[in-house]
């Protein structure tokens, strides 16, 4: 197994941060410093600091809350020299003595603004919830979506645009509306066929045979 993924799953850190550890000689294989291509065996003592580390003896994840003040950037470091919220006094010593866990971030605030930020021990578990708010969010931003085209769809589905035949009803007057509600079961024209009606049948009818 290579070292830092090792020592990811040991709980040190990111594979990055272990792959730092190990260039800054912090970290040694059976009593021997390592290097970022030493590999790691069933049964190999590795040590960060002089501290035994491994998998089996990693501690439970752990959740921590930070209030995070304005113009404080949520990042390990900032190359331009910003405040991060790693240089908080409450994630440092005294305050944060050595024995607590290194933590990261569970998403992000603006620079701008402040609130409440989650800190996870544990990188797979951080990752895991960034990525539960990302599902989440996405599928309350579907179904609005989804409710908003249906009530979209169920206000415009019977709504005719520039009907013709109501543009001219709408500009008759009262009474030529009239005229033409008590005409309009008069001027029904009858089918045209050959078959004698009902009352062509009846005695006395003028067109009974």
């Amino acid at each position: 197994m290579r070292l830092n993924v090792y020592l990811q799953k040991a709980g040190i850190g990111s594979r990055r941060e272990a792959e730092r550890m190990v260039a800054e000689g912090r970290v040694s294989v059976n009593g021997v410093k390592a290097l970022a291509t030493t590999p790691v065996e069933a049964g190999d003592e590795v040590c960060v600091d002089g501290r035994a580390v491994a998998p089996e003896t990693k501690p439970l994840p752990r959740l921590f809350v930070l209030n995070k003040p304005i113009d404080v950037l949520v990042t390990h470091r900032d190359h331009k020299g910003r405040p991060t919220i790693f240089d908080l006094p409450s994630l440092k010593p005294p305050k944060w003595p050595a024995t607590m866990p290194r933590v990261m971030n569970i998403g992000r605030l603006d620079v701008n603004s402040e609130g409440l930020l989650l800190l996870a021990s544990d990188g797979p578990l951080a990752q895991a919830m960034i990525l539960t708010a990302i599902v989440i969010a996405m599928g309350i931003a579907a179904f609005v979506l989804a409710l908003t085209y249906r009530s979209f769809r169920l206000t415009t589905a019977e709504e005719v645009v520039n009907d013709p035949e109501d543009t001219r009803v709408s500009k008759l007057t009262d009474e030529e509306a009239s005229s033409i509600d008590e005409d309009w079961g008069t001027n029904i024209p009858r089918p045209d066929t050959d078959q004698p009606d009902e009352l062509d049948a009846l005695p006395g009818h003028e067109g009974s045979r």
